[in-house]
């Protein structure tokens, strides 16, 4: 069923930062608890903002911050920042203020973070060290040190997101056009350019239980197929960077300006929004499965 609003209601949602309640026949919204944390990056205060899923503010990460921008939380609820003015991502265990491991690649600019099933850690760069174009850094699991780069010609890399499966996809910037890339079993053998494009540069992705590919796309989030389908699922939105699903799947995070937005997943029920106040690039959900 695809999802979709009056101009009307569109004007009211960008004036309220809020978004109309889908209805889906038998859907119940899971609950929000405090119990479960949202991170949030505040770029402009150099810090990590931890919230109560319902709001209760939970104090900052600063320890090591320097301009983060994506944000990933595993199944056991360790916290990976892309901590692009440092040139690495920092990885938090649940309820710490200092990392416990740095992952670094000569001083690139990361932008984004993931995990995939086989516990390889792969980090998106925006730019190089010396400002050029970008890279995928891979980590094979258990190293902090680089074991592998991913490229694409002249690409400026965004986000990245894995699935069930290992396949690797990758928000980027390719000449002047923003799309998506798909790394079959996160290889730079096969790496195709799937038929989305963006008018300015590309938000944030992530991989639902369907195995679908979530994107802040036009007015909202759409949901695409891996081979770059819509699939006619859409939740309107405010305007996203990042975006993050919760290890559940349940809960889907939106980062935008100066908040973020916490919505039911696939329902797009609004459930909450964190007002944080400074330049929020990041957005990511611990459930507390553990």
């Amino acid at each position: 069923m695809r999802r979709s609003v009056t101009l009307a209601a569109l004007v009211a949602l960008v004036a309220t930062n809020l978004v109309p309640t889908p209805s889906v026949a038998g859907y119940v919204a899971p609950a929000v608890s405090d119990k479960h944390l949202v991170y949030l990056a505040d770029a402009q205060n150099n810090r990590i903002d931890i919230y109560g899923q319902g709001g209760k503010p939970m104090g900052h990460i600063t320890k090591g911050i320097n301009y983060p921008q994506g944000l990933y939380v595993d199944a056991s609820g360790v916290l990976y920042v892309a901590n692009r003015g440092a040139g690495n991502v920092l990885a938090f265990r649940r309820g710490a203020k200092s990392p416990f491991a740095t992952y670094a690649d000569g001083m690139e600019q990361p932008e984004g973070v993931t995990l995939c099933p086989d516990g390889t850690l792969y980090v998106a760069n925006i730019l190089s060290a010396s400002g050029g174009s970008g890279d995928i850094t891979v980590y094979a699991h258990g190293s902090r040190n680089p074991t592998g780069t991913l490229t694409y010609p002249a690409g400026f890399f965004f986000y990245d997101a894995c699935d069930a499966k290992g396949n690797l996809f990758a928000t980027i910037v390719y000449g002047s056009t923003g799309t998506v890339l798909a790394f079959p079993s996160a290889q730079q053998t096969g790496v195709t350019q799937l038929p989305i494009t963006y008018g300015g540069n590309p938000g944030g992705i992530a991989v639902d239980a369907a195995q679908n590919l979530l994107l802040p796309y036009g007015n909202g989030v759409v949901e695409f197929t891996e081979s770059g389908k819509t699939t006619g699922v859409e939740i309107p939105t405010v305007g996203f960077s990042q975006i993050a699903l919760d290890a559940t799947g349940r809960f889907l995070i939106g980062a935008a300006g100066s908040a973020a937005d916490l919505y039911a997943f696939p329902s797009g029920t609004h459930l909450h929004q964190y007002s944080a106040g400074g330049s929020i690039t990041g957005a990511a959900i611990d459930p507390g499965l553990y």
